[in-house]
């Protein structure tokens, strides 16, 4: 039986002949790599990896220019981070609003406290909101 499916199923192609892409014969160029005329797409990405590991783009500490520019990017990252701190510490506070009503001929004056605004199926903001207190 399983002669036969063997025998029904089409004999596998020779290797078929897929061209190298545009972007890795540039990235091939930009690394100087000899390309082969008849390097097809799976022979030049071989080629290119086997570049990459001898030769590797980047190498921590070695370029101090590139080291120089990411510890650059760190701090100012880190800058940034520390500037909107105080606004995240605000904006995750409690926060409290005095509420004045009338209901009926009374007037209420309550207290209350204000969680984080949630974005509720995609169409309106939904405020949370507990009473602390009430007169």
């Amino acid at each position: 039986m399983v002669r036969w499916v063997r025998q029904l199923r089409p004999a596998a192609d020779p290797k078929r002949f897929i061209p190298p892409t545009e972007n890795q014969i540039r990235y091939a160029q930009s690394l100087k790599i000899a390309i082969p005329p008849n390097a097809d797409k799976s022979e030049l990405s071989r080629l290119l990896t086997e570049a990459e590991m001898k030769f590797p783009l980047y190498v921590p500490g070695e370029d101090s220019e590139l080291d120089e520019q990411i510890r650059q990017e760190d701090k100012e990252e880190r800058r940034q981070e520390e500037a909107e701190r105080p606004w995240k510490e605000y904006g995750n506070a409690n926060k409290f609003m005095l509420v004045i009503f009338s209901r009926g001929k009374a007037t209420v004056v309550e207290v209350v406290r204000i969680w984080t605004p949630e974005w509720q199926s995609g169409t309106r903001w939904v405020i949370r909101w507990e009473k602390q207190w009430s007169r």
